[in-house]
């Protein structure tokens, strides 16, 4: 019964340090790109440069904090530990604020059509029909980011997902981003009273017929299998579990 335990605290202990970990790393990154750094020193979190360059742009594609961060990342270090991620900006640093500030003001308008009293289901939904409302899917499939969905008014699965997690996370809902590298999509997973439940504004806006659509809105990974999502946490890993909302209007 003692070597149970000590394997089950031992297993344990190994799975929160590697979230403490990714955590560290990301909050590492994101506090940089918001200082507004080139040279972001990573040594103490003993990455290869393959898993260094893999995790950053990852990060870039999964963090609204980095909208304005170039894919084009380069690494310092030796081919066994990358020291420094040198990473360069797509607008000037006067830009960068400019556009800061309009990214605000529009998630600041979707914000205020939140009722704070409501559940967080009804707060979540509220931003997801205000995007369904406002924004288009761009079948050109050249709008990736945040604020061109903004701009432009339309926007591909990157945006929509990274619009809405930059919005719960100024509501204080928990939410991630999920990648897909097998649809070639992404879409996010909220929280609400400890379960998690998965959210795809893109997949709303693409097959809405006029009404509100909720066919990916609060659904758990067994429902998403039924749509037709593969891949991310949906096979394998799965943590979506709970059914509640899978018929939900």
């Amino acid at each position: 019964m003692k070597k149970i335990f000590a394997l089950i605290f031992l297993t344990t202990t190994y799975l929160m340090s590697n979230i403490t970990y990714a955590a560290d790393f990301d909050s590492t990154i994101i506090t940089a790109v918001e200082a507004g750094e080139t040279n972001i020193n990573i040594s103490s979190f003993g990455l290869n440069p393959t898993e260094a360059l893999e995790k950053v742009l990852e990060l870039i594609n999964t963090a609204p904090e980095l909208w304005a961060v170039n894919e084009k990342v380069n690494l310092k270090g030796s081919s066994k530990k990358a020291e420094q991620v040198i990473i360069s900006y797509d607008y000037s640093e006067k830009d960068r604020a400019k556009i800061q500030t309009e990214i605000d003001k529009v998630t600041d308008i979707a914000i205020s059509k939140v009722d704070k009293t409501a559940s967080i289901y009804e707060q979540a939904k509220t931003v997801y029909i205000y995007l369904l409302d406002n924004y288009n899917y761009d079948f050109s499939l050249t709008k990736h980011k945040e604020y061109e969905l903004y701009s432009t008014g339309e926007g591909v699965c990157t945006a929509y997902s990274l619009a809405f997690k930059d919005i719960m996370q100024k509501l204080n809902i928990p939410c991630k981003v999920v990648v897909s590298k097998e649809m070639q999509h992404q879409w996010n997973v909220i929280q609400i009273n400890g379960h998690w439940y998965n959210v795809d504004a893109s997949y709303g806006d693409m097959y809405r017929t006029g009404n509100d659509d909720y066919s990916a809105f609060c659904k758990s990974d067994f429902f998403m299998q039924l749509l037709g999502f593969y891949g991310g946490h949906i096979e394998g890993n799965s943590y979506c579990t709970d059914r509640g909302y899978d018929y939900a209007i």
